[in-house]
């Protein structure tokens, strides 16, 4: 059996994992059957934190308020997740119980991962293939769920938290998080593209043009950055490379 550490980071990262992907799971549970727990949900983002923190500390160290570390973390997807999670777990006094699924689904590949890697011996190396093999076959597929939930799920009930309780702020974040998320993600533009084919579809012709003026300055708000945006990523990619084992799949 491989040795395992349980004081290093990378076993924090993992409980961290553990903890989102149990949290969460429960907690859809107890929404399905009726009977939501705050216990569960602020558990989740706890989890979440931690695992998402710990990659950030490995990639950039102690936090600082340096214009170049917070420029790191702006262009780093870890960095979003975490500043979410805060957000959520922390500072909205608004529950976004859609907002677990993406870190539920996030943890489970990473606590598969980890457990195939970390916690099956050479005993098991049948289950660790059987493993590698679901993780392969359900992972994109995943991905697009995520997508999905993101771009339209969480994003409609932020919509309607603007009509009752009258709540902007989460909204407002929200839609920074989901700007980078198109900008820096194949999953999430086809998500768009998706949503946008679907609505030319079923709008009736006399609310088609206002659906085209909105979605043209939405397009002209995430694209023009884009060429700046990865220049400076490629530029920083030097000293923003993550631990291996400790990176997110999230895409």
């Amino acid at each position: 059996m491989p040795t395992l550490d349980v004081k290093s980071l990378h076993f924090a990262w993992f409980a961290g994992h553990v903890l989102t992907l149990l949290g969460g799971t429960f907690f859809i549970l107890s929404q399905l059957f009726l009977h939501p727990s705050n216990i569960l949900y602020y558990l989740t983002y706890l989890g979440a934190a931690i695992s998402y923190g710990i990659v950030i500390y490995q990639s950039y160290g102690i936090p600082s308020t340096s214009g170049n570390y917070i420029h790191q973390l702006l262009l780093d997807e870890n960095g979003h997740y975490l500043s979410l999670a805060i957000f959520w777990l922390l500072i909205s006094s608004q529950q976004v119980s859609i907002g677990v699924i993406p870190y539920a689904t996030y943890s489970a590949f990473h606590v598969i991962s980890f457990a195939r890697s970390n916690l099956l011996g050479d005993a098991n190396k049948d289950l660790q293939v059987k493993l590698k093999n679901w993780t392969d076959a359900y992972y994109g597929g995943a991905m697009r769920f995520v997508a999905i939930i993101e771009v339209v799920g969480i994003t409609a009930r932020l919509v309607l938290s603007l009509i009752y309780p009258f709540r902007v702020t989460p909204l407002l974040v929200y839609c920074f998080f989901l700007r980078f998320r198109y900008l820096s993600s194949s999953y999430t533009r086809q998500a768009f593209r998706d949503v946008d084919q679907k609505l030319s579809t079923v709008l009736p012709p006399a609310a088609k043009p206002t659906y085209d003026g909105f979605r043209n300055m939405l397009s002209r708000l995430v694209n023009i950055p884009i060429q700046q945006q990865q220049q400076q990523s490629s530029s920083s990619s030097s000293s923003s490379t993550n631990n291996n084992n400790t990176s997110t799949s999230s895409n």
